[in-house]
Order: structure tokens, then C-alpha cells, then sequence
């Protein structure tokens, strides 16, 4: 099974880009590209989905390819969770909403921030600092905006 950096390499090279090329279309430095395709550096799954997409990968690739491992998931967590629940994201009226499972509370932001795929970026970046989301709010938060909404 491939890891992420050779997934990342693999793609840079298919679509003709240099090292350096990926850095700026990435907005990073060369050396810390450099760093995460030769796993020197580690990133989070929100990071590594926007990296994928913005180098021109399809959103269903990109998402194949940071689906975090059952492995890595805690049992107790996943023996819990029944297979008739609610939506951790949903949209209603215009708005996106993500629920906090464990204060029983939501967490809304409209659609129309999610525009473009560097907004998406910053939003995902941003959810993933919350400490009640998991992989699987980002999950359907990607799959609820879906890719020919995604401009720019």
C-alpha cells in the first residue's frame, strides 16, 4: 500500500511538475515540499487532501488516498457509533452545519465560504484544529460540497 508522500511524488511527477513548480503552486517553500515528499515532514489529513487537489488531483482520488486506515481508529469509538445516525454535516437553507456529538451542539458556516479550493483548504485546516472533529466530519463535509461545485 502506497503512503501518502509516494501517492504526492507520483502525482507531481504524472502531471509534469517540478519540485519546484508543486512548492508554488502549494504557496510553500521548496524545502518543506521537499520535505513531505520524502517524509521528512508529516501532515494532517485536511492538508494532505488540499495538496492533492490543488496539484490537480479529483476530489474521489484525493480522498481515496487520506482515508485514514481502520487501524488507526479507536475500536470503542467505532463499535459505538450506529449505522443509522444522524449526518455529522449537513446543509440546510444555504448553511453548512457539523455536529459536535459530544456537547451536543452544532457548528454552522455558510456554503458560499467554500468557493473556491483554497477557501475549502482553509476551512479544513481550520475544522481539523477543533478537537471534536474527526476524520469522518471531514469526510462528509467533502463528499456534502462535492467537486463541480468546487471553482477556482
Amino acid at each position: 500500500m502506497k503512503r501518502f508522500a509516494q501517492w504526492l511524488k507520483i502525482h507531481r511527477e504524472v502531471s509534469g511538475l517540478t519540485i519546484h513548480d508543486a512548492a508554488k503552486k502549494l504557496n510553500m517553500g521548496v524545502g518543506r515540499y521537499e520535505d513531505i515528499e520524502v517524509e521528512r515532514d508529516n501532515v494532517g489529513y485536511a492538508e494532505r487532501y488540499g495538496m492533492l487537489v490543488l496539484l490537480g488531483m479529483s476530489h474521489s482520488e484525493a480522498l481515496h488516498v487520506i482515508q485514514p486506515r481502520l487501524e488507526f481508529i479507536n475500536s470503542a469509538e467505532l463499535c459505538a457509533i450506529p449505522f443509522d445516525e444522524a449526518p455529522l454535516a449537513r446543509e440546510e437553507n444555504g448553511e453548512i452545519i457539523m455536529s459536535d456529538r459530544f456537547s451536543d451542539t452544532e457548528y454552522t458556516f455558510e456554503k458560499r465560504e467554500l468557493r473556491t479550493k483554497g477557501r475549502i483548504l482553509e476551512w479544513l485546516l481550520h475544522l481539523t484544529e477543533k478537537r471534536w472533529v474527526t476524520g469522518r466530519h471531514i469526510n462528509q463535509l467533502l463528499m456534502l460540497i462535492g467537486t463541480p461545485r468546487i471553482h477556482g
